[in-house]
């Protein structure tokens, strides 16, 4: 069985047309329902349920490219928290493709990175080099000021755009951390 893992919600990224009709879907576990999905990954992946390491992912440097601000940003030696806070949204394998589809939320991810290195891009000038310690912390409640009063004409494609270019490259890192801590120890192949 392959395996699908959603970060962010289906329509943000638009995959909701790959999973297909709700008649395909079957759902071995409801979606709060922690322990028998824990218990259905134990059984199908051959691994022990519940937290094998630390939540917290250890990145020595990664670099993140922003197209619609024009910026690109590198973390040196930093921590990724908030992964254990996930909550599972959706949960069901999709009979005609064979393709289990899990989507976790996270209400609040922190990276503390010990350097940070900024390096915006301007049309006919030098980029703009800026390094510091930083400590950035990604809010879901952040998001959902878009729903505000006087906000509704508001065009949030740049905004999912940046999640959707994010959730692309460091996706199945966050995954992997969120499914180490709450579901299973991954010594098992996914």
């Amino acid at each position: 069985m392959k395996v699908l893992l959603c970060l962010v919600y289906l329509f943000c990224v638009g995959s909701s047309l790959a999973a297909g009709p709700e008649d395909n879907h079957v759902r071995p576990c409801q979606k709060g329902d922690l322990d028998c999905i824990k218990s259905f990954f134990a059984t199908n992946f051959k691994c022990t349920p519940g937290s094998a390491d630390s939540h917290i992912i250890k990145v020595k440097q990664q670099r993140f490219e922003v197209p619609v601000t024009g910026m690109t940003v590198t973390i040196h030696n930093a921590q990724v928290k908030g992964l254990d806070k996930g909550q599972i949204q959706e949960f069901y394998i999709n009979n005609k493709t064979d393709i289990l589809v899990m989507e976790v939320t996270f209400d609040q991810i922190v990276i503390d990175s010990e350097r940070t290195e900024w390096l915006q891009y301007h049309i006919g000038r030098a980029p703009t080099e800026v390094e510091d310690y930083t400590s950035s912390i990604f809010n879901a409640s952040d998001v959902n000021l878009i729903k505000g009063p006087g906000l509704s004409g508001l065009d949030v494609t740049e905004l999912f755009n940046m999640a959707r270019d994010a959730m692309l490259t460091e996706g199945k890192a966050l995954m992997e951390a969120f499914l180490r801590s709450q579901i299973c120890d991954l010594k098992c192949e996914i």
